[in-house]
C-alpha cells in the first residue's frame, strides 16, 4: 500500500548484524519499531525534538500529513538541534 507502518533504526540494524550467522534469518518487520510515529511536515521543532528524546532515535520519518501515512523524507536529531541553535542565536 505504500503506507508507513514502522521504523527501522540504525542501532537495531547494527545490533542484528553483529551475529553474522543469524543475518540470513533476520526479517526487517521483526526488528521494526512500530512505536515511532510519522512526523508531520508542519510540526514545530520543539515537539519534534521532544519526540527524539522520548523515542531515543537519531532520525524520524516525515510525512505531509501524519494521518496520510506516506513518508516524504527524514529529519535528524542533529538537524533539529542545529536549527534550534540558530533560532536562539537570532
Amino acid at each position: 500500500e505504500g503506507r508507513y507502518v514502522g521504523f527501522l533504526p540504525e542501532s537495531v540494524v547494527g545490533a542484528a548484524l553483529e551475529d553474522r550467522e543469524a543475518v540470513p534469518l533476520v526479517v526487517a518487520g521483526e526488528l521494526m519499531r512500530r512505536d515511532v510515529p510519522l512526523v508531520s511536515s508542519d510540526q514545530d521543532l520543539l515537539s519534534t525534538f521532544d519526540q527524539f528524546v522520548q523515542l531515543d532515535v537519531a532520525r524520524l520519518p516525515v510525512g505531509l500529513d501524519a494521518g496520510d501515512g506516506r513518508v516524504i523524507g527524514m529529519i535528524t536529531r542533529s538537524g533539529v538541534m542545529r536549527r534550534y541553535q540558530h533560532a536562539i542565536e537570532e
